[in-house]
């Protein structure tokens, strides 16, 4: 779809009391494809406050558009996630992770990770995997203290929930405190796995 197209629509969109969702996700990513940043935050901005207002959201079009969208945007992306329910954070930022400076990961890892706990099964699974690298490079008492919390939340949610954080933080916790606590891991996996469930 040519630029002048996108600006014809996004003028007419401002104008329109109803316009199908699934155009303003299309625009969104076509926008963020041709590199148009001005046009592209207008049509996630629009996207952002349907998602608020109606709790309307394709969450596969957010993470398109931050994975599409130029490391230049990051700043800009980062600071729009804030107005997102923390699943949806998660999942959009979790795409900007390596287009960010190394020494600036740490805070938005930490982020991802923390939002990340409100999603639910292969979802939180998926995102962990792709932070796996960062959460290698922190120390290990900040590695502590997101598994204690991660733990903590998903014990609320059942077997299920658990099981899933211990598969979504196995092989960093194995880098972090070596082969030893993959014995352990896989002792309390075959307890969640059992009839015995505290």
């Amino acid at each position: 779809m040519p630029l002048e197209t996108l600006y014809s629509a996004a003028e007419r969109v401002e104008d329109a009391v109803f316009f199908a969702h699934s155009v303003f996700d299309a625009l969104a990513v076509r926008a963020t494809e041709l590199g148009n940043k001005d046009l592209a935050l207008r049509f996630l901005d629009w996207i952002l406050d349907w998602k608020e207002k109606a709790r309307y959201g394709d969450d596969r079009t957010l993470e398109r558009v931050y994975q599409l969208a130029p490391s230049s945007w990051s700043d800009v992306l980062i600071a729009r996630a804030e107005k997102l329910n923390p699943s949806d954070r998660a999942i959009a930022l979790v795409q900007l992770i390596d287009r960010i400076p190394r020494n600036q990961r740490r805070p938005l890892v930490e982020s991802i990770v923390a939002s990340a706990a409100s999603l639910r099964g292969e979802e939180r699974l998926r995102v962990i995997h792709v932070l796996e690298p960062e959460l290698r490079r922190l120390p290990t008492s900040t590695v502590v203290s997101m598994w204690t919390d991660a733990m903590r939340r998903s014990s609320e949610g059942g077997r299920e929930e658990v099981l899933i954080d211990v598969r979504a933080f196995a092989r960093m916790l194995v880098s972090h405190f070596g082969p030893e606590i993959a014995l352990k891991l896989d002792e309390a996996i075959r307890l969640a796995g059992g009839e015995f469930w505290p």
